[in-house]
């Protein structure tokens, strides 16, 4: 089919090397179409138990599949998209992408030997030699339509000085794109083990190439000829036109033409026509929207395939990593996929939306709560609730947003129910705290009581004491005038001369007595203050004493 496409567009327009051109382009279209035939038996699509996707409503060939919303970056289907696969030509697509920022259409660019010989000729090329020259609209579109890999290398030397920078630069370009699980070691996307990507991140990167003009009206265009008399040539055809049964004038212009043809030594120019082998593109496998795409082959990644289309406003890439060749699956499956996106478009978006919600607390929701020291989900593979190695991730979050808002209204509503609530949904662990730190409020509460308890009981002791210390100084005061009042009664005083007199006259034994008495009463007299202040005294050191145990037997009556 290609073949006559090819020989007839060569007809057409005049190429005397369109036979070549398309054998050429059929060899490449059998080794980078996205379609190798691996085997010629009908295979069924299986969902493993390994497999993650987001919904089980259709199977597919691919090992890896994203659905991704060209405007939004919403993910609306996705299969295995943080497994790690080798994406072969897909590439091509950052590569186109970067140069297309850094540089002018109009650059030349010129191909050395190392980018040239550092291919094999079995892989796609557009047959270029050391020292050709194209600008880099053509390079790009030999990249893209052709998958030419010696092109990628050239541009990828003009680009950044040598294929390892450029390589450099593309991993750069992918991480700021926020694709972290990718690495990616040259522009041509040929096999090497440190050469990778997942189906997530080059969703991104097509997303990304997607919002550049240039690159979508290039990855959608069919046929574009690659014109430049110092890329390829053909030499002139010696054989002439021996026909004796034509008309003289048929016989009189053959001559002419070979004479023409015999007097040129200079080798005429062809032009090289490119194909895009995208069979959505070209409409071999014709499906509604296709705007553009590009497919990937390697022995070691198998068939990919990436795919834009639109709807209206609806915008989608369908990226497709590691599917079996043969009976058109990647193509199958890519309508599949692309079918259930268009038609489920409202809720798939809805859904990825609602998830969203997660980006608002990048601190709590995006980590592993069980790992927090690790990198976020997000920058891993992306966060969704229909991951299903994020679930528990996501229902851990769920509920500790239902606990920080019931904690919330418990602080602000002082409401018990919103607390207890809290608790049981974070096992009961506040709670818990709560009751020691009420156990411990209490304790120390009591113990404080008793404390306070034994120092009012001590001065309520010590008030008292020292009223009944007063009392007792009151009364033997009281006790000592009275003492010395009963003693100046009792005494009766006579003149001093007749008392002597009297005394003279008397027995011994009666004036004893009346000296006696006298003698009592004066005694008496001063006694009585140094007996009172000697009571006061002995009251003063054993009151404490007494008032203490007057305390406690009073204390034991009223019990």
């Amino acid at each position: 089919m290609l073949t006559l496409i090819f020989l007839v567009s060569g007809v057409l327009s005049g190429f005397p090397g369109a036979m070549n051109t398309a054998l050429a382009a059929e060899a490449s279209d059998e080794a980078d179409s996205g379609e190798t035939k691996e085997s010629e038996t009908e295979l069924q699509p299986v969902l493993l138990d390994t497999d993650k996707v987001s919904t089980d409503d259709f199977l597919l060939y691919s090992s890896s599949c994203v659905v991704m919303d060209v405007n939004t970056g919403a993910i609306l289907y996705s299969k295995n998209r943080s497994d790690h696969h080798y994406p072969a030509s897909t590439t091509k697509i950052l590569t186109t992408l970067l140069a297309l920022e850094r540089t002018k259409l109009t650059d030349n660019v010129t191909f050395s030997r190392e980018a040239i010989e550092s291919i094999s000729w079995d892989s796609s090329n557009m047959e270029l030699k050391p020292g050709d020259e194209l600008t880099m609209e053509q390079a790009l579109y030999g990249i893209m339509l052709q998958s030419a890999n010696e092109a990628a290398y050239g541009v990828a030397e003009y680009v950044s000085g040598s294929v390892q920078n450029f390589a450099e630069d593309m991993n750069d370009y992918a991480i700021r794109l926020g694709c972290r699980l990718s690495h990616f070691t040259n522009a041509s996307g040929l096999h090497d083990d440190n050469h990778y990507t997942t189906a997530k991140d080059l969703a991104t990167i097509a997303r990304a190439a997607a919002q550049n003009d240039e690159f979508r009206k290039i990855t959608g265009t069919i046929f574009y000829t690659v014109e430049n008399i110092h890329y390829k040539v053909k030499e002139p055809d010696s054989d002439t036109d021996s026909d004796t049964d034509a008309s003289s004038e048929n016989s009189a212009d053959n001559a002419e033409d070979s004479d023409s043809t015999k007097d040129s030594d200079e080798p005429v120019p062809e032009p090289f026509l490119l194909y895009n082998h995208h069979k959505m593109v070209n409409n071999e496998y014709p499906y509604e929207g296709c705007y553009g795409g590009k497919t990937g082959y390697t022995g070691e990644a198998r068939n990919t395939l990436v795919t834009y289309a639109k709807r209206d406003d609806i915008d989608l890439v369908c990226v497709l990593l590691d599917c079996p060749g043969g009976n058109n699956y990647t193509y199958r499956d890519t309508q599949v996929a692309l079918d259930y996106c268009f038609t489920n478009y409202e809720r798939l978006t809805g859904e990825y939306n609602a998830a969203q919600e997660l980006l608002d607390y990048p601190q709590m929701g995006l980590r592993d709560w069980y790992n927090p020291a690790q990198t976020p989900l997000t920058a891993e593979e992306g966060f969704y609730p229909y991951a299903k190695q994020s679930f528990a991730v996501y229902q851990q979050y769920l509920t500790n947003r239902k606990a920080r808002e019931a904690l919330d209204q418990a602080i602000s509503e002082k409401d018990v129910h919103a607390f207890i609530e809290y608790s049981r949904l974070n096992n009961n662990r506040p709670l818990i705290i709560a009751i020691i730190v009420i156990f411990v409020v209490v304790v120390i509460f009591s113990l404080f009581l008793v404390h306070l308890a034994k120092v009012i009981k001590r001065k309520r002791s010590r008030r008292r004491y020292e009223k009944l210390r007063r009392q007792r100084l009151a009364e033997n005061a009281k006790a000592g005038n009275s003492t010395a009042d009963n003693g100046k009664m009792t005494a009766k005083p006579e003149p001093a001369a007749n008392a002597d007199d009297s005394a003279a006259g008397k027995p011994i034994s009666e004036m004893d007595d009346t000296v006696a008495d006298k003698s009592i009463s004066e005694a008496g007299d001063t006694a009585a203050p140094k007996a009172a202040d000697k009571t006061v005294a002995a009251g003063d050191s054993s009151a404490p004493e007494a008032a203490d145990k007057t305390v406690a037997e009073k204390d034991e009556g009223n019990s």
